[in-house]
């Protein structure tokens, strides 16, 4: 047990330092495995972090005052620091870093002065029974009362490593809100800005997203399936859903641009003409790409919970379709249509549009993302500025207005 409370300590230490080695990521541009080993560094801190906090139930060996509170400091990483995140920005992986060393140097010279021979644990401090009952009935009243938010914080955890996972880093889930990241990657000359959209935002998101986007030879490249042929019977719209959670649509980003067609877009510029404006060109496919079922669940959707009386009765009844209605295997079959297909249709008009732009704007959905990073770093860019925004700030959501909404439906 000696051995891998000091495994931990020394585990922290690198935790700490991993910190302050976040708060200058452009050193890390030419490492870019150095991220990766740094994640999986604090996976293992917080691992060693649950063992060692149950193992002090029964160990009384282990001194509290020396391992609490670096316990402490990793429960809070699991929140991103929060609220300290949020009032010095990007800089606040410096001032953690250094607050978590300092706190270790105390603690450890407090060891020191309670073994006489080391910062480490020594054998003298694991002499006699390692079991008290004492303590461990202390331990099950207090962990009664902090049960809950540990649960709490749990499984907000699981929920930011999911929406961090499928969408590669660019939507983050903090304890105030949702937020969106805009990624501008670099090839010689030429730039493209990936923007991870939500189809339902706070006003001021929408804003600062146009207001990020160069308005001198730049391309958009619009994200949004047409339906030429009227396949979907409903109206697939999120007014009713922004309404109900007060938020909007991801129709309200006025972007004041020219929109222009593929022909255009093929068309010979000539050699003395500069492109001075911002021009749109939609970059989608059409649903009759689709296949047959995901079209008739999209249709589905938008019936019941896009244009249903209540978003939540409809997502139940919709939830219920599916298991009635579609294969055991459709979640692949829907994932090709909207990911893959669409992907492909965007990623092919780059190469065309490079020559013609000096910056390309692809203000996608968020799951989208990951897939055209991959893509876009395989054609030689490289990160050179990342930025986030607010999307949904969780204070400001209209909840009571929502309770009352879903107390008035039948």
């Amino acid at each position: 047990m000696r051995i891998l409370a000091n495994l931990f300590l020394l585990l922290f230490t690198l935790f700490a330092l991993s910190n302050i080695v976040l708060f200058a990521p452009d050193s890390l541009s030419g490492f870019p495995l150095i991220p990766n080993y740094i994640t999986q560094l604090q996976t293992f801190v917080r691992y060693g972090t649950l063992f060692l906090y149950f193992v002090s139930a029964f160990n009384r060996h282990l001194p509290k005052l020396v391992f609490y509170p670096l316990f402490a400091w990793v429960f809070w990483s699991v929140f991103s620091y929060w609220p300290l995140s949020e009032v010095i920005g990007q800089a606040y992986h410096l001032c953690v870093g250094f607050a978590q060393l300092l706190t270790l140097f105390f603690l450890l010279r407090r060891n020191y002065r309670d073994n006489e021979s080391s910062f480490l644990l020594v054998p003298s401090q694991f002499t006699g029974p390692f079991f008290s009952g004492r303590a461990l009935l202390i331990f099950i009243i207090v962990n009664i009362l902090i049960a809950p938010p540990a649960f709490v914080a749990i499984g907000y955890k699981l929920a930011a490593q999911l929406i961090d996972t499928s969408t590669g880093g660019f939507v983050t889930l903090q304890p105030d809100g949702l937020y969106m990241s805009e990624k501008t990657y670099q090839h010689n000359d030429k730039a493209i800005k990936l923007i991870a959209m939500i189809h339902l935002a706070r006003p001021e998101y929408y804003t600062d997203i146009a207001k990020t986007i160069p308005k001198k030879n730049t391309l958009i490249l619009m994200e949004g399936v047409s339906d030429k042929t009227n396949l979907l019977k409903n109206r697939f719209s999120y007014g009713n859903l922004a309404e109900f959670l007060g938020l909007t649509s991801q129709g309200q980003l006025d972007l004041s641009a020219r929109i222009i067609s593929p022909e255009q877009l093929k068309q010979e510029q000539p050699a003395n003409e500069e492109q001075t404006q911002l021009d749109i060109l939609p970059a989608d496919i059409d649903v009759s790409a689709f296949d047959p079922q995901t079209i008739e669940v999209l249709d589905t959707l938008a019936k019941y919970v896009l244009n249903g009386d209540s978003p939540v009765d409809g997502y139940f009844e919709f939830n219920q379709w599916i298991q009635e209605h579609t294969d055991p295997d459709i979640d692949k079959t829907i994932m090709a249509d909207l990911l893959d297909k669409r992907n492909a249709a965007v990623l092919a008009y780059i190469p065309e549009a490079l020559q013609r732009y000096d910056t390309l704007v692809l203000p996608w959905g968020a799951l989208h993302m990951k897939g055209l990073e991959q893509a876009i770093r395989d054609k030689g860019f490289r990160l050179v500025d990342d930025q986030s925004h607010l999307s949904i700030d969780f204070k400001h959501l209209p909840y009571e207005q929502m309770i009352e909404k879903l107390k008035a439906k039948p």
